[in-house]
């Protein structure tokens, strides 16, 4: 529902939308599931997770539009955290999101820590 309202050029109920079904979904997660420690990891193999995944990035994008590049940041870096393959691009918003935020430092310690042998 969220794309079929996006393409009928309904944004603010696209963006409720994925707001309450990330309510939901988090709703639901086990209380032992914090990801404000980033030692929990979801693969997005599981066919369970991919909701979870999809909505996460689609909130980051609309964040991301609507200004909020600082909140939008940090969902990428949730993104980041929960699988560290990677599967939704997060790599390729995080310097154009911590760039905006104006986050110059963490995004110099992020490319020293975060090597893990691709291109990027």
């Amino acid at each position: 529902m969220v794309e079929y309202f996006k393409f009928a050029g309904e944004h603010q109920i696209s963006a409720d939308a994925i707001g309450k079904s990330l309510y939901d979904l988090e709703r639901v997660w086990d209380p032992m599931f914090t990801t404000l420690q980033g030692i929990c990891q979801l693969k997005f193999s599981h066919e369970t997770n991919k909701q979870l995944f999809l909505a996460l990035f689609i909130h980051m994008r609309n964040m991301d539009r609507h200004g909020c590049h600082w909140s939008a940041l940090e969902v990428c870096k949730l993104l980041l955290s929960l699988d560290s393959d990677d599967p939704m691009g997060a790599m390729f918003c995080i310097d154009y999101l911590s760039l905006r935020a104006e986050e110059y430092a963490w995004l110099e310690q992020f490319s020293e820590d975060y090597k893990n042998g691709n291109s990027l």
